[in-house]
Parts: structure tokens; C-alpha cells; sequence
């Protein structure tokens, strides 16, 4: 009886072992493409990936508090009209249905938090580096999204 419970126990912690290990190594694969990254003049129909670490969902109104996180499949998309996000699923806004974009900038992390017109959920993108973090602020003042950048 005590066997089973021993291998039980054995298989959960190989199997964290290999779920911590992927989560890893696809947060250093985020971080090495964001030291290529770069948005084009002229957009490409499947638009620009933007390499994120990990997505957030909230509600607007509550700050920073969040409800679903995404560390294994994130997704930030950045086309002419409009971005596509996932966090749980993915969902696709247009830029002019984004109130306002927070950015927050620290020394070890770089946040995008994005409010909408008229939806209660929040969408907030963990940014490798500053110069990403810049570019995609810049694109998105070019689209005519209100930014508001706190350090």
C-alpha cells in the first residue's frame, strides 16, 4: 500500500519537474526573440508576433488584480486595425475600442495593461525588455490608443 503511494508521489514531482523545465525554456525563447523584434512600416497580412512572457486577464477597475494568467502559450498580436491576445482564449480588439493602454516600467518587468470601451476585462502583456516595450508603445500611439506610462 505504502509502494503506490511512494510512486505516486514520485511521478507528481517528475511530472512538475518537466512542466517547470518547458516553462523555462519557453520564457528564455520569449526572451531571445524580443532581441530581434521589430514592427515594419508596411504590416504583414499575419501581422507582427510580439514576444511576450506571460498574458493576464483582469477587471477593469480592480488594479492589479487578475483573475487567469497564461505562462505556456501567450500570445500578443499586432496587426494595421486591430491586436489579437490570448490569455485563456483568444480574442481580437480593435484599436479604436481600447480606452486607455498603462504601461508599467521597472527594472525587471515591463507591463501593458489595456482597458476597454466597453468590455469589463482587462488585458495586460509582460513585455521582455524596454526597447520592446517601447516599440510597441510607439506603434500603438501611432494607432491612436491613449497611453498612460508609469515608472
Amino acid at each position: 500500500m505504502k509502494v503506490w503511494i511512494i510512486i505516486t508521489a514520485m511521478v507528481i514531482i517528475f511530472l512538475a519537474a518537466i512542466i517547470t523545465l518547458r516553462l523555462a525554456n519557453r520564457k528564455s525563447e520569449a526572451v531571445n526573440q524580443s532581441g530581434n523584434f521589430f514592427i515594419p512600416d508596411l504590416m504583414p497580412d499575419n501581422g507582427v508576433n510580439v514576444p511576450v512572457l506571460e498574458t493576464f486577464a483582469g477587471i477593469k477597475g480592480f488594479g492589479n488584480l487578475i483573475f487567469a494568467q497564461n505562462n505556456f502559450r501567450p500570445r500578443f498580436l499586432l496587426f494595421n486595425d486591430h491586436m489579437e491576445f490570448k490569455v485563456l482564449f483568444s480574442r481580437k480588439a480593435f484599436y479604436s475600442e481600447v480606452s486607455f493602454m498603462m504601461g508599467i516600467s521597472q527594472r525587471y518587468f515591463n507591463r501593458m495593461r489595456f482597458n476597454f470601451e466597453d468590455k469589463l476585462l482587462t488585458f495586460t502583456a509582460a513585455l521582455a525588455n524596454q526597447r520592446e516595450f517601447d516599440q510597441v508603445t510607439q506603434f500603438l500611439e501611432s494607432k491612436g490608443v491613449s497611453i498612460d506610462k508609469r515608472v
